[in-house]
């Protein structure tokens, strides 16, 4: 007989200050036009295909974070690589570890 254990994951709810002051996501140097920037001013959002997107799926998955559209409206940071709705990608030098699903909202 075989027994299977269920990972038990946390649900983390942080804001976006404290996540960007946590987890420090480095800057797109690939454009350098790129939105969504940090208290420098520089842009910190990676897009969703060519040169970057595969910048972003070279890097840990770990590392990689996820701006998406909610379901019922408003705009989250999830941890990972998501592929439903999502609008660009954040690379942090500090991973989240596996037992951890990130919910930050961005906004309403």
């Amino acid at each position: 007989m075989t027994t299977q254990l269920a990972q038990v994951t946390k649900t983390r709810r942080i804001t976006n200050e404290k996540w960007q002051e946590t987890y420090k996501p480095i800057g797109n140097t690939l454009d350098e036009n790129a939105s969504w920037q940090d208290e420098n001013g520089v842009g910190i959002l990676y897009e969703t295909y060519g040169e970057e997107q595969a910048f972003v799926y070279a890097c840990d998955y770990h590392n990689v974070w996820t701006l998406v559209d909610g379901d019922n409206g408003g705009t989250y940071i999830v941890n990972g690589r998501a592929y439903v709705n999502r609008i660009g990608y954040f690379i942090t030098p500090l991973p989240w570890k596996d037992d951890e699903t990130f919910c930050i909202k961005v906004s309403s």
